[in-house]
């Protein structure tokens, strides 16, 4: 945990606890709240992750409150995101909330029965583009894997929606991330770090795009081919040991599909003579 984390801790929780009161009582104005982190954030060169996380997350539910479309919620989500932090693995982290409100986008339009929009497959496309890109740019000076502040009542004001519906921390994070299996959402338990959180949040960038590919409903040998490719070239890019640990807990159970023989058949050529 950084030292500016620590200075801003006790009024991050009190500000988390007053966000949560003022939404369960039917409030829909959170400009108190949007004003003040927003100075924060503009103060800071490279704001804390948990201070972006707030500050992002009472300027999502405004827009919400306000009417705005989940697609228009999600792309500025995106951009407001991407605008908060210098360091290449921060900025990946950050990005957690994010694939959160992508994949309840998706699901929900899946239960309608409804074609996913361009706008949602782009999106996802630029953040895959926009990860590859933080990974080629050196990170700023010794980078300390910090713990997390207040992770779970972070999530907890993203689910906000949820919160008193999952009985235990892990169901919570389940929620937070949908996309892994549970026992990388248990393991997040014990690994808050925001290194381990930014191999997480690739990981499910990952899988999140290789299945919008396939619900794309039309799937012949010449599409998995296109999308064998994808997958290996986009591997290639995620060179990071975080995304590679996580990556093979989610892959395991998949390993009988030819499709994914062959994906980690050839990542494996990327991969391993980095690490061995």
């Amino acid at each position: 945990m950084c030292q500016s984390t620590r200075g801003f801790e006790p009024m991050l929780k009190e500000s988390i606890n007053h966000f949560l009161a003022s939404y369960r009582n039917g409030s829909c104005d959170f400009s108190v709240f949007e004003s003040i982190f927003f100075r924060l954030v503009q103060t800071m060169p490279d704001p804390p992750l948990e201070i972006t996380w707030f500050y992002s997350a009472v300027t999502f539910h405004s827009s919400k409150s306000a009417g705005f479309s989940k697609t228009i919620v999600a792309k500025d989500l995106f951009q407001l995101l991407i605008s908060c932090s210098c360091n290449g693995t921060k900025k990946i982290a950050l990005l957690a909330p994010l694939i959160y409100v992508l994949h309840d986008i998706v699901c929900e339009f899946s239960r309608n029965g409804l074609c996913l929009t361009s706008e949602i497959r782009e999106l996802v496309e630029k953040i895959v583009d926009y990860i590859c890109l933080c990974l080629v740019v050196p990170e700023n000076g010794n980078v300390i894997d910090e713990d997390i502040v207040c992770f779970e009542e972070l999530a907890g004001v993203w689910m906000v929606d949820l919160v008193g519906k999952c009985a235990k921390l892990e169901e919570n994070l389940g929620v937070f991330f949908p996309i892994v299996r549970v026992e990388v959402q248990k393991g997040q338990k014990s690994r808050r770090g925001i290194r381990d959180l930014a191999g997480i949040v690739m990981c499910e960038v990952f899988l999140l795009a290789l299945s919008l590919k396939f619900n794309m409903r039309f799937v012949n040998e010449e599409f998995q081919k296109d999308a064998r490719n994808w997958a290996i070239q986009t591997l290639k890019q995620f060179q990071n040991i975080e995304f590679l640990g996580e990556f093979l807990l989610v892959c395991i159970p998949l390993k009988r599909f030819k499709f994914y023989y062959l994906i980690m058949y050839h990542s494996s050529l990327f991969f391993f003579p980095y690490y061995c």
